[in-house]
């Protein structure tokens, strides 16, 4: 055995260099065993590039590159540093809040949002719901607008005119002492003083704006009565008075007994009294007859039963005096 040691080491080193030359060519081969014989078989590899990358060499020695193949800006929210794109807005708070029918559940990034009507809605007049839809049953309703007063209405729906004579005073006009800008209307002359002076058998009590206003009868001591026939006259019908005539018996059975007066200014003085018969009709006089308390009462007309009516001239007026 100790002789066999050398020739091994001998044979080893043999191997080896009939060996290293193929070991040389098998290098950049593979080895490929086609029909039932074992050859060395160069590989075919194909390798490209696409975009902003390109490849270069070959097999099995291949240089690849890559460029940007563009500008890049950051947006909001990103950086670019280096050709790095960093996210600088990362885990933003997200909130998401629900109203009316809406509710909201759920955690980032899972919600859920659910709606529910929440409202019960009931049909008005012209108004009908069904289902979801909800529709106008009484659309293009007929439009009356009438004007009255200063106020005119023109024109047609959905377009109408309402006219007034003037904007400024609305067609009135401003009498004496009144003032009319836009639609205020003042009194430009307030609070007048008023006077009201005694007169011969007047007499003025009270104050402004409550008077009371006393007037005397006449006095008929003071009239001269003329010395005449005295007779008592008796008519119907119509018949004129003159100074022969003092008391008047009036029948007014069948009709009005009407009395023409003569003027006061031509009988001062002069006192008549009618009495009259019937109680059917009245007595008439052409002139009216004041009575008391002013000569603003006057009156032509006497009706009635038990009618005796006395009547005195001052000269100005017939005035009466007993009734």
């Amino acid at each position: 055995m100790k002789n066999l040691r050398p020739i091994y080491k001998t044979s080893i080193i043999l191997l080896i260099i009939l060996c290293s030359s193929n070991l040389v060519e098998a290098q950049n081969k593979v080895l490929t065993k086609v029909n039932n014989g074992v050859s060395w078989v160069t590989p075919s590899l194909s390798i490209k590039g696409g975009g902003g990358t390109t490849v270069s060499g070959t097999y099995p020695n291949y240089t690849i590159s890559s460029s940007s193949g563009g500008s890049y800006t950051a947006g909001s929210g990103i950086s670019l540093a280096n050709n790095r794109v960093t996210n600088t807005a990362p885990d933003r708070t997200l909130i998401l809040r629900g109203s009316g029918g809406t509710s909201i559940s759920g955690a980032y990034p899972n919600f859920t949002v659910t709606s529910s009507s929440g409202v019960s809605y009931s049909a008005g007049t012209g108004i009908s719901i069904s289902g979801n839809t909800v529709t106008n049953t009484a659309p293009d309703r007929t439009i009356s607008i009438s004007g009255s007063g200063q106020a005119t209405v023109t024109g047609t729906y959905p377009n109408f005119n309402i006219y007034t004579p003037t904007s400024t005073n609305h067609g009135y006009s401003a009498g004496l002492g009144i003032s009319i800008i836009g639609s205020t209307v003042n009194n430009t002359a307030p609070d007048k003083i008023v006077k009201i002076a005694e007169g011969s058998g007047v007499t003025v009590t009270g104050t402004y704006p409550n008077f009371s206003i006393k007037t005397a009868k006449p006095v008929a001591t003071a009239l001269t009565l003329p010395v005449t026939n005295y007779t008592p006259t008796s008519t119907s019908g119509a018949y004129s008075l003159g100074n022969n005539h003092h008391v008047i018996f009036a029948n007014t059975a069948n009709a009005n007994a009407n009395f023409t007066l003569p003027a006061p200014s031509s009988m001062k003085g002069k006192r008549y009294t009618f009495i009259k018969t019937s109680t059917n009709n009245s007595l008439i006089f052409s002139r009216g007859i004041n009575t008391a308390p002013t000569a603003s009462l006057s009156k032509t007309n006497y009706s009635g039963t038990n009618i005796k009516v006395t009547i005195v001239s001052t000269g100005t007026n017939w005035w009466e005096i007993e009734n």
